[in-house]
């Protein structure tokens, strides 16, 4: 009897140490499941879209005020790719590419947030960084070679322009992708119609000057005083106080024959231009008839003719003459009549300006 009062005895103690055991293990179990359960709370709050965009907002504005932009575009750019709409984040991109002097982009990143927003801090800011821009693609432009449709200048053969602008009307074109002001499209459109006359590309000048109409029409910005043909080529053009009219070879950018008349009846010139199969004047002759000197009653004609020998990329020879005739009241004035002659050469430097120009009698 005594033995089995031992026996429940210690049955009874085994299993209320295994309960007690029982209790312990789940509670280190529950605690650990709490822990995971903090620590993926706590995670999840620390990767929160709020929190990662205040991080990378911080972030990029700690890097703008370093001046190390190409960490502050990045950040910035994180922080837009988190929430399209939150203002600082364009407006800190933005200030990172200008940072980069990039303005194209910095406009970019400012259009695409103010579509995106419709916030007027970020219109004022595009003004700005638009304006900027502009200054831009005007500095850039005054680095292109701007030809006339007639040069005696060695250089600016078709072969050589064609190497700078097809390295610079990409640039120009990359310019257009954008959503830039009217009035900075049509500047360039007229530069790219430019590249491609001097170096005689009729069809894509054409292409190009039909696209600048095009825009034209849309914003109204007639031009005035003047009139082009369909190639962009300027058929008349009148200033203050000359009127010019211009015609073409067939098929070519280059003046066949300019004519340029004083308003005030003062003067008549008549120019004739040949060219070599690189564009560049090979003769020309100008025939003036001038009345200003003794009166309407009293006429000098005179004749200049140049010729035009090609030495090199940067230098020419050329020999020219000049001869004059004078008339009153329709009657040649016969110890008026002179005529003189030169031989000469200039030289360029290696991006187009004169460096010397020695004439010989």
């Amino acid at each position: 009897m005594e033995a089995n009062e031992n026996t429940v005895l210690n049955n009874t103690e085994n299993n209320t140490s295994k309960k007690k055991g029982n209790k312990v293990l789940m509670g280190g179990i529950i605690a650990a499941v709490i822990l995971v359960l903090a620590a993926g709370i706590g995670f999840g709050i620390y990767n929160s879209p709020s929190n990662r965009l205040s991080r990378q907002l911080d972030l990029g504005q700690k890097y703008l005020e370093e001046m190390d932009y190409e960490q502050a575009k990045i950040a910035f750019d994180e922080a837009i790719a988190i929430d399209p709409m939150n203002t600082e984040a364009y407006l800190g991109a933005a200030r990172a590419y200008a940072g980069l002097e990039d303005y194209e982009r910095a406009v970019g990143i400012l259009q695409k947030g103010y579509e995106q927003t419709g916030d007027e801090s970020l219109k004022a800011q595009l003004e700005e960084y638009e304006e900027k821009l502009e200054q831009e693609i005007d500095e850039y432009m005054s680095t292109i070679p701007v030809v006339p449709q007639w040069t005696n200048i060695p250089l600016y053969s078709y072969t050589y322009l064609k190497g700078i602008y097809d390295e610079m009307l990409p640039v120009l074109y990359q310019y257009l992708e954008m959503n830039l002001p009217d009035n900075i499209e049509l500047r360039i459109y007229a530069r790219i119609n430019n590249c491609y006359l001097s170096v005689n590309d009729m069809e894509n000048a054409k292409k190009t000057w039909s696209q600048y109409l095009m825009l034209q029409q849309q914003t109204g910005n007639a031009i005035v005083d003047a009139e082009h043909d369909e190639y962009g080529r300027t058929i008349w053009a009148q200033g203050d106080s000359v009127k010019h009219e211009y015609s073409y070879y067939e098929n070519s950018s280059r003046l066949k024959s300019e004519k340029r008349e004083w308003l005030d009846g003062s003067r008549v010139d008549t120019t004739d231009y040949e060219y070599d199969s690189e564009g560049r004047i090979t003769k020309s002759v100008q025939y003036a008839i001038v009345h200003e000197e003794y009166g309407d009653d009293y006429e000098s004609h005179i004749t200049y003719e140049d010729c035009f020998v090609y030495e090199s990329a940067t230098s020419a020879s050329y020999s020219g003459k000049q001869s004059q005739v004078s008339y009153q009241n329709g009657e040649e004035i016969r110890d008026s009549s002179s005529t003189r002659e030169w031989n000469g050469i200039f030289t360029y430097d290696e991006e187009g300006k004169l460096i010397s120009d020695e004439r010989y009698d």
